[in-house]
């Protein structure tokens, strides 16, 4: 499902942390982003967390890929528009509930 290189990213990265006795599982060990990739392509995902289309669901993570970027770098406005903040979070909430 992900490209070679962001796979063999994840397993360096989960090496790394074995290493230190810190090691969960591969998917623990890849970015936000390749998540994303993973459940826009495994459609069952899509459905279950409550997306209309792999569309909706690509823009969902970029969105929170962006918001997630925003807050660790510490950039003076984390996001744009606060009602599409309030949307977004509220999105989340649902995403995170259709998960369990």
């Amino acid at each position: 499902m992900l490209l070679e290189s962001r796979l063999d990213m994840a397993k360096k990265l989960i090496d790394a942390r074995m290493e230190n006795n810190e090691a969960l599982t591969l998917l623990d060990n890849t970015q936000l982003g390749d998540k994303g990739t993973i459940v826009q392509k495994t459609l069952e995902l899509v459905e279950k967390l409550g997306f209309e289309s792999k569309s909706q669901c690509r823009d969902f993570f970029k969105k929170i890929e962006k918001l997630r970027n925003n807050t660790a770098h510490s950039q003076q406005k984390i996001y744009h528009d606060n009602n599409e903040f309030i949307a977004l979070i509220l999105q989340i909430e649902r995403v995170i509930k259709n998960s369990i």
